[in-house]
């Protein structure tokens, strides 16, 4: 039995636990961060690298559309928000399983002061481990 995806996020909105989620964020060249990332890199593969959802994930998302792929992507990271993270300088790294079956996902969020010296978190990335 292959789960589905739950609960929603919007690209853009609001955070779960003071992190912004999947900020529409910019893709200059690899280091880019955010949604247009996750997308390019670990969806539809426009920028090399990177191990794709559709590669690691192929039976759960056959048949799927795109818009189908960036909704259920898009619920998984915020689900990774809600598991245990281990911390790496002013990153912090979240691993979790979407499926339940082994298969994990990493999320990477960063965190830093803005101007006001209120603490800042978005999305850096998310893609499948293998």
């Amino acid at each position: 039995m292959v789960a589905d995806a739950r609960g929603s996020v919007n690209v853009g909105s609001e955070s779960v636990n003071g992190i912004t989620l999947l900020t529409k964020g910019e893709v200059v060249d690899d280091q880019g961060y955010g949604w247009i990332k996750i997308v390019k890199k670990h969806i539809t593969g426009e920028i090399p690298g990177g191990t794709k959802f559709t590669d690691e994930f192929t039976e759960f998302f056959s048949g799927k559309s795109d818009d189908e792929i960036y909704k259920i992507v898009q619920n998984w990271v915020q689900e990774s928000l809600s598991v245990t993270s281990t911390q790496s300088g002013s990153r912090r790294i979240y691993l979790y399983e979407p499926l339940g079956d082994g298969r994990k996902m990493k999320t990477i969020v960063e965190s830093a002061f803005d101007s006001n010296g209120d603490i800042q978190s978005r999305i850096i990335t998310s893609y499948p481990t293998g």
